[in-house]
């Protein structure tokens, strides 16, 4: 059975934390690291795909991008692209180091969001020796258009130039998606502010 490290390293300057499968404690092993797709933490899917690999002798390293979950960060919830990309090179500096890892060894996973981010990581970073890149998004833009369609996305644009106004009007204040509430989205959509999930622009 694969033993479950808790583990953490740095990424520019932000602590972020994450569960290392170890494959084997007596030698050096090949290792993959594994990160989830939109808004996913370490808890969803990717402990089954870590436990297979470790039980094939591959360690698996899974963790929480900076802003989310289990690691630390102030712009909580926050999505950006770039920013997970350069976690995920982190990651692969902290496996180098780490004595059950094989070095020269190492592998990418990615899911969704996050399969984007594993096509990237191969074209910018020499060290993967292979990638694994699950239904991905490739283009950010066009997923989004069609996910919500023609009308929600024409509102969704609305609501990104009211939250680009304010906050040059105000400073620190953003507008707010219904989320978790009691009543329906068109019974909220005059109460944006008071709601709890930032909607953050820059993420699309």
């Amino acid at each position: 059975m694969a033993k479950r490290l808790d583990v953490e390293f740095q990424s520019e300057g932000t602590t972020v934390r994450g569960w290392l499968y170890v494959a084997n404690e007596s030698n050096r092993s090949p290792a993959v690291v594994l990160a989830g797709g939109w808004c996913y933490v370490r808890e969803i899917v990717m402990p089954v795909y870590a436990k297979a690999f470790a039980e094939a002798g591959i360690n698996a390293l899974i963790f929480d991008y900076r802003n989310l979950g289990v690691s630390d960060g102030d712009d909580r919830q926050h999505l950006d692209p770039w920013a997970q990309i350069r976690d995920y090179q982190n990651a692969l500096s902290f496996l180098e180091r780490h004595q059950t890892v094989d070095p020269d060894r190492l592998g990418v996973w990615g899911i969704s969001y996050s399969g984007g981010h594993a096509l990237v990581l191969a074209a910018i970073d020499p060290r993967p020796r292979a990638i694994v890149s699950q239904i991905p998004v490739i283009d950010g833009y066009e997923n989004m258009r069609r996910v919500h369609g023609t009308m929600e996305y024409r509102a969704l644009w609305d609501l990104i130039l009211r939250d680009r106004k304010l906050r040059y009007e105000k400073p620190g204040e953003r507008l707010y998606l219904p989320h978790a509430v009691e009543n329906s989205a068109e019974e909220v959509s005059d109460k944006l502010p008071s709601v709890s999930v930032r909607h953050r622009p820059r993420a699309i």
